[in-house]
């Protein structure tokens, strides 16, 4: 239980954890270059391991095999490289972030070491008679480009997925995983690409740059939307847990609407692939910035069990966002019934006197669903009891009623009654945690994987999919070998005589 006093609508600042509402631990990316665990462990160390596991050989290799029979030719000489060994160095190049094959074959050619011999592109696969020369072991980029045509976009995409289903299973069975998911961050994210997109005139739907096109199945937004979201390509729609671990996710056009993509991923992949596999007992909170508003998608949340921490208004440092968020702070709307009591305009209680105590009321009911509602009393002004689901915001005049159960038409305002609020102090923590993780998260992706540093050679949807799906399975592997590398070293040193284990 959290209670805020607010004089003056000022929450105090002391915070107090509720047992129901999970708190913050230290967050750390599990597959961070500065984990100790994972020190040394190099981008060709990663690409083996990922080549050795289970996951690997039971949903990849099968697929490679059965390319290896159809390109298998009667009475012919057998293909220097099997695709298993093609697909690898496309792998390894991911893993090390290149936005080109070349620059991962230049990469392998100058290792004599490490990489080629992991890889197994340390010995010469020439031809008799041939002078052995520098790139002899590593396939050529024609090679490579012919591997990808023979597997195609589809069926190598639908094995990447598959990978990275069955490695984000073996993540979630995992306890420490199941309890970082209960605070979950939403957010959406560019991948921009060289080649454009159609230009579609929102009055008459037509495109306006039929001849330019040259990326169909990307989506083009206008600078006016801001550097952050403005260009051609697609947006990258992600949940994932406060240690940066992508759970659920969505490539789709850039102009797609957020708030529609995230709907849609709460009750698709989230749903049915993430959902089963955590803490059904257990309240979970999800943050997203104000891009996220919406009443469905907080109808959404609710019913998987989840407490959404988004807002109306920006946190942001901008002039105008400042202002916007004073204007609301400073509103005062009556509350049906309740004559001493208001909220301003980011609904959160103030009693007559502005000495009142708010105390959070959060939990599941019997089918999971998430049950929020925020309590205020003061002695001098009387206490009052919001449940969030029963309250709308009513014109002339503008105050707030109960939504009248006969009427299907009525909509509620969930966020009456969420103490999640913008002034909130537990709130802010969510927020500032949501910003420092995500940014691992956002950060790997880009100066790590290369994934959204600046624009791709991507011309179709399905390159952009399989380019996130092959990143994501490399964060759940590096992760997971980092949990068991801790884990194990724990046990050492659990089991070392005292003088050594200290």
């Amino acid at each position: 239980m959290l209670t805020n006093v607010q004089p003056n609508a000022q929450p105090k600042s002391r915070l107090r954890w509720s047992s129901n509402l999970p708190k913050p631990g230290s967050g750390d990316v599990p597959y961070a270059k500065s984990r100790p665990e994972l020190k040394g462990f190099s981008e060709a160390q990663i690409t083996r391991h990922i080549l050795d596991s289970a996951a690997w050989k039971e949903v990849v290799k099968p697929i490679l095999a059965q390319l290896d029979k159809e390109r298998a030719r009667p009475g012919k000489e057998q293909p220097l490289y099997t695709s298993e060994e093609l697909e690898s160095v496309l792998l390894y190049q991911r893993v090390c972030g290149y936005g080109s094959f070349k620059r991962a074959r230049n990469a392998l050619a100058g290792d004599r070491n490490e990489a080629r011999q992991l890889l197994g592109f340390d010995k010469p696969r020439n031809l008799k008679r041939r002078v052995v020369k520098l790139f002899d072991g590593v396939p050529s980029e024609a090679t490579v480009s012919r591997h990808r045509a023979r597997i195609g976009e589809r069926r190598r995409l639908a094995a990447y997925l598959a990978l990275e289903q069955r490695l984000l299973k073996e993540h979630l069975a995992l306890p420490e995983l199941q309890e970082e998911a209960r605070i979950l961050n939403l957010d959406g994210t560019k991948i921009q690409t060289h080649y454009t997109a159609p230009i579609i005139d929102r009055t008459s739907g037509r495109t306006v740059n039929d001849a330019r096109v040259t990326a169909p199945e990307a989506g083009y937004v206008p600078h006016s939307a801001g550097v952050d979201k403005s260009g051609h390509g697609w947006n990258l729609v992600s949940i994932t847990s406060i240690t940066g671990i992508p759970l659920a996710w969505k490539v789709v056009p850039l102009n797609a609407s957020e708030k529609d993509v995230a709907i849609e991923l709460l009750r698709d992949e989230f749903s049915s692939r993430v959902k089963p596999h955590l803490q059904g007992d257990k309240l979970s909170v999800l943050s997203a910035d104000g891009a996220f508003n919406k009443q469905e998608l907080r109808a959404e949340l609710r019913c998987l069990g989840i407490v959404e921490n988004i807002h109306l208004v920006s946190h942001g440092d901008a002039p105008e966002s400042q202002a916007n968020a004073a204007k609301n702070s400073a509103k005062r709307i009556r509350i049906q019934g309740y004559k001493n009591w208001f909220t301003n305009g980011h609904r959160e209680l103030i009693c007559v006197c502005g000495v009142g105590t708010t105390i959070k009321r959060l939990g599941l009911d019997r089918n999971g669903k998430a049950v929020v509602r925020t309590e205020g009393s003061c002695k001098k002004c009387g206490s009052i009891t919001i449940t969030s689901g029963d309250w709308r915001r009513s014109q002339n005049p503008d105050n707030w009623v109960r939504l009248n159960p006969q009427n299907p038409n009525e909509k509620p305002d969930l966020l009456m009654g969420n103490p999640l609020t913008f002034n909130d102090g537990i709130a802010a923590e969510y927020g500032r945690r949501r910003f420092g993780h995500h940014e691992g998260f956002h950060g790997a992706l880009v100066s790590r994987f290369g994934l959204i540093k600046d624009k791709r050679w991507f011309r179709r949807l399905d390159e952009a999919k399989i380019a996130t799906a092959m990143t994501f399975c490399v964060m759940h592997v590096v992760a997971l070998e980092q949990r068991r590398r801790r884990v194990e070293a724990e046990a050492d040193k659990a089991q070392a005589p005292p003088a050594l284990a200290a």
